[in-house]
């Protein structure tokens, strides 16, 4: 993008615009104007060329910190549909609704609570377009309102670090805010993830196309996150040794500078073998190939003559809205699952529980460490929350000390 240039102005001073703003420098050409200059550029390009750099915090409003921060949020994590950059902006919803013109330093304790108790009482969903019926309202969970609650206190963190737009205290006392505790609100109260069985699991694979049954296999047998599993290529395996590793670029904790490996097992290593011979960076699992296969089956099975009806390849649409892509995103894969369950009445489950119900094996098996090593958690808190005590080992406690 361009940068704000160094001009002359009718007074004979050197000056910038910036968000615009006129600042004036000092005399023309001089050495101290240029370095004035040089300071108020770099301060606005660190900012994020914010459309609010400059403005007085008494005067900067919540709409347009949230311009500010809706642009930081977009350069930092991207415009991904389901991302961190789309989660934030739900958040931001109803600071708008609520606060759009209220000063941002005004923004308060009170204020953080007015927010949380629009949330929870189920207004924070789409807005219904003209001639629309509104939306019924459905009252969120417990954690979503903790979630949602925590981006919005990250959005005034933001504003006074990075941002550099309002005092830091305003933050500090956001996040003293204690979360909302069980039974202490009207908000519903999820179950907790379960691991899915491996009976549901095989239920469901019988009805799946192949490549999607292989790749719900090899997640299981990996124990790997759904948006892994999506992601793998030929490239991204090194095979040189009996346990295959694939180190991924892109996974959850990248931005925190943590490595993610995963370990490829000889039963996942034969599932594999026949998706290796493509291009080094092409997807192992697309729906492009999910498709072809379908097309070839639905040709074998044909019982019209080939003199008859329609040839293979004549019917087709010439710009079809959506084609089968390259590959596969965590919410195709996941309705592709969820889709089987309904038609074929299984128990719906979804891809992120095959993680669980590895992690679950593996403490079983193992240990607790040992899994928190398959699922590649720094933390063995977190393992605990993926994986399951087993009941039997519970009863097997209980058989000999009790």
């Amino acid at each position: 993008m361009r940068v704000p240039s160094y001009r002359r102005h009718a007074s004979g001073q050197a000056r910038v615009t910036i968000a615009g703003t006129d600042y004036l420098l000092g005399p023309w050409n001089s050495k101290s104007s240029k370095e004035k200059y040089d300071r108020l550029v770099g301060e606005y390009i660190s900012s994020g060329r914010s459309k609010s750099f400059g403005k007085k915090q008494a005067e900067l409003s919540i709409a347009e910190l949230l311009v500010a921060f809706k642009a930081h949020a977009k350069q930092t994590y991207g415009v991904s549909k389901r991302g961190e950059y789309y989660h934030l902006v739900l958040a931001m919803r109803p600071l708008k609704r609520l606060y759009a013109s209220t000063n941002a330093i005004e923004f308060g304790v009170p204020q953080w609570k007015a927010v949380r108790r629009y949330i929870e009482d189920g207004k924070n969903g789409a807005t219904p377009k003209p001639g629309q019926k509104p939306r019924p309202i459905t009252i969120p969970s417990r954690g979503y309102v903790n979630s949602v609650m925590q981006r919005v206190t990250r959005i005034f963190r933001w504003a006074a670090g990075d941002g550099n737009m309002l005092p830091g205290s305003i933050a500090e006392s956001l996040e003293r805010i204690e979360p909302l505790k069980i039974g202490r609100t009207n908000a519903v109260e999820t179950e907790p993830i379960e691991p899915v069985s491996d009976t549901v699991v095989e239920k469901t694979l019988k009805h799946l196309p192949q490549i999607l049954r292989d790749m719900v296999r090899v997640q299981r047998l990996i124990g790997c996150r759904p948006g892994e599993v999506c992601q793998l290529t030929p490239g991204m395996i090194d095979r040189s040794g009996d346990v295959w590793e694939a180190v991924l670029k892109k996974h959850k904790n990248a931005h925190r500078g943590q490595s993610r490996t995963l370990s490829i097992g000889p039963k996942c290593q034969a599932i594999l073998l026949p998706y290796l011979l493509r291009g080094e960076d092409e997807c192992l699992f697309r729906p492009m190939d999910a498709d072809k296969k379908r097309r070839q089956a639905a040709h074998e099975a044909r019982v019209t003559p080939l003199s008859c009806g329609n040839k293979p390849g004549s019917n087709k649409v010439r710009k079809p809205m959506r084609k089968p892509g390259k590959q596969y995103t965590t919410q195709s894969y996941a309705k592709a699952i969820k889709r089987v369950c309904e038609v074929h009445g299984i128990e719906h489950w979804a891809p992120n529980q095959l993680r669980h119900a590895a992690a679950t094996e593996a403490r079983n098996v193992y240990g607790l460490e040992h899994a928190s090593a398959r699922t590649g958690h720094k933390d063995l808190e977190t393992t605990q929350i993926y994986a399951k005590r087993s009941d039997e080992m519970r009863r097997e406690v209980a058989r000999g000390l009790g």
